[in-house]
């Protein structure tokens, strides 16, 4: 009789891919611990976060009427919208008188309200209200920069560190020479306002054969304030022309260097409509001199402006010299503000991006026990440049704890004071147990603890006494830590 063939070989086979399998697993689910830690670490720099204004400029025009009397339109408010998925925005707006190199900053816990300037938060609507009120009583035309920066906390991100963001926006006061050329001008401004904007007496329809009067510039800064050897720029604003179509000939630019061998140098970038863009090499030393003439071609009306480029020096950013695990370090690159919009500021492994801020500020970072004996580069970026050195930065491991006294209080007890470092598992790296060999047994003095929190460093005190009082009392002793370090052995 003939029985069935079993096959012996195909259980066998189905056995040893269920092997291979599970040991896959093991391996991929092993391999997943730094991967996540690190996805953790860094989850915060793929989360958007943008500042948006409703307008670039502000402008205040003001000019007399026909008896005299001041009159003048302003747009005194701007919407900053934040843009994200983000939660508990909180903003900061930093307005400078690019004149007289002064700011004033405004956080929501100011001590004092400015007149001039205020703002108002509106979580609800997901954005901040710039208002300003300028001053009138001046004769010279001026302009601001407002430096607004936010910070938030990622939705349902609750670990991660509180992200930022920055931009900004120009205020702009300007006297119009003439009735004739306020009404073309304001005309043609207040098209690019929104319908609920416009107040009343505000449009002005545009004029046929107008007067088109003086013709008038205004530099975004007189006074260019730039890093060393690095491009500068500044925005010439026209009026009463546009500088596309109505001039009678090229620009007539110019550059005096001081001294001569400085390196400075200008160069037309860009025409707008009614903006000249100007770049050039700051100087490396002294000053340097820039003017502009241009010539209207209906009427060959001549106007000029001229600025300076002054040389900044790189100041040394703030930054730790060596950093440890699970504590929070803060790198300031100390970038001038006139550098902010085009700076960067980095911290990288290797090749990757481990923080930044993307428009010059200060960052922070948390190394984890996995960053041990890593090096990290810390750079500052300017026109995508790096200025000055790239600064290595190294993880250490804490140093083992140790016992920093052993002293006889009486013939049967012996205080021991022991230090230890830093941190494991977000809580203090404290002293665990002490391992004693002999006749002794110990107890923790708690009332004799302190601790240098800002340099992660405990304090601990202990009472040794005999483990049998009819035998010598001796003994060696050693302090281990919770991340498992042991201090140097002692005997008494």
């Amino acid at each position: 009789m003939l029985h069935p063939r079993t096959n012996k070989r195909r259980t066998v086979e189905i056995y040893f891919v269920l092997y291979l399998s599970a040991l896959v697993l093991l391996i991929s689910k092993t391999g997943n611990k730094e991967n996540k830690v690190d996805d953790i670490q860094h989850k915060s720099f793929d989360l958007p976060f943008i500042l948006k204004p409703e307008k670039n400029v502000l402008m205040c025009n003001i000019w007399l009427d026909s008896l005299g009397n001041k009159r003048y339109e302003v747009d005194s408010l701007n919407y900053i919208w934040d843009i994200g998925e983000v939660e508990n925005v909180r903003y900061e707006f930093v307005i400078e008188d690019q004149e007289l190199n002064h700011s004033v900053r405004l956080t929501n816990n100011a001590e004092y309200n400015y007149n001039t300037f205020k703002f108002k938060e509106e979580a609800g609507n997901r954005r901040a209200i710039f208002y300003w009120e300028p001053d009138l009583e001046g004769n010279m035309d001026k302009s601001y920069t407002v430096y607004v920066s936010a910070t938030a906390q990622p939705l349902n991100e609750k670990n991660i560190q509180r992200v930022k963001a920055k931009t900004q926006f120009t205020l702009m006061i300007t006297h119009i020479s003439d009735t004739a050329n306020k009404n073309l001008y304001l005309a043609e401004h207040n098209n690019d306002l929104p319908l609920d904007r416009q107040r009343e007496g505000q449009i002005f329809e545009p004029q046929i054969n107008v007067n088109i009067g003086k013709m008038s510039l205004l530099q975004e800064r007189s006074e260019v304030k730039y890093l060393a050897f690095k491009e500068w720029k500044n925005k010439i604003f026209c009026f009463g022309f546009n500088p596309k179509y109505d001039l009678a000939k090229p620009p007539d630019i110019k550059i005096i260097n001081n001294p001569k061998n400085n390196g400075g140098s200008v160069y037309i970038d860009s025409y707008l409509d009614n903006t000249i863009v100007l770049k050039g090499k700051t100087p490396a030393f002294g000053k340097s001199q820039v003017s502009l003439t241009l010539v209207r071609k209906y009427d060959l009306y001549e106007t000029s402006i001229s600025f300076d480029i002054i040389p900044q020096d790189l100041e040394t950013p703030n930054y730790p010299s060596e950093m440890y695990p699970e504590q929070k370090y803060r790198f300031d690159p100390k970038l001038p503000l006139s550098v902010l919009e085009d700076a960067v500021t980095l911290l990288k492994l290797g090749d990757k991006i481990v923080a930044a801020d993307y428009q010059g500020g200060s960052i922070e970072f948390t190394p984890t026990e996995y960053d041990v004996g890593k090096t990290f580069n810390f750079e500052r970026i300017v026109g995508g440049m790096t200025v000055g050195k790239s600064i290595s930065i190294k993880v250490l491991p804490y140093p083992k704890p140790e016992i920093t006294r052993m002293a006889g209080k009486s013939d049967n007890v012996v205080i021991l004071n022991v230090t230890s470092y830093g941190w494991t598992n977000k809580k203090e790296n404290r002293i665990k147990e002490l391992v004693l060999t002999g006749n002794a047994k110990y107890r923790q003095l708690y009332g004799k603890t302190s601790e240098d929190r800002e340099k992660s460093i405990w304090y601990e005190q202990f009472e040794i006494t005999p483990l049998n009082d009819k035998e010598p009392f001796t003994f060696s002793v050693v302090a281990v830590d919770y991340c498992g370090n042991s201090s140097k052995k002692l005997t008494y």
